[in-house]
């Protein structure tokens, strides 16, 4: 919390991508513009269906994918709080 405001870039691993670190996130750092989600490893998602918030400031995020798992369900959740986006790289 102490260097929250401050907090402009972030790179979370699939363990810590759950609806409450992004909501988290959201309430708490409010100049985060950069985010990079690394699914590569992921197996499954964690549930998402209880998000209420996302990152709102963003201009770059960048998605790692997995082979193995469908990302529409989560990309669904998110696509209202990211319309701000500049850049969207998927790998």
């Amino acid at each position: 919390q102490r260097f929250a405001s401050s907090l402009r870039y972030i790179e979370l691993p699939i363990e810590l991508i759950t609806h409450t670190v992004l909501h988290e996130l959201a309430n708490r750092c409010p100049n985060l513009t950069h985010m990079l989600l690394d699914f590569s490893t992921a197996m499954q998602l964690h549930d998402f269906s209880e998000m209420q918030a996302f990152p709102t400031k963003l201009k770059y995020m960048c998605i790692c994918l997995s082979e193995v798992i469908f990302m529409e369900g989560f990309m669904r959740k998110i696509y209202n709080f990211i319309n701000g986006l500049e850049i969207l790289h998927l790998i």
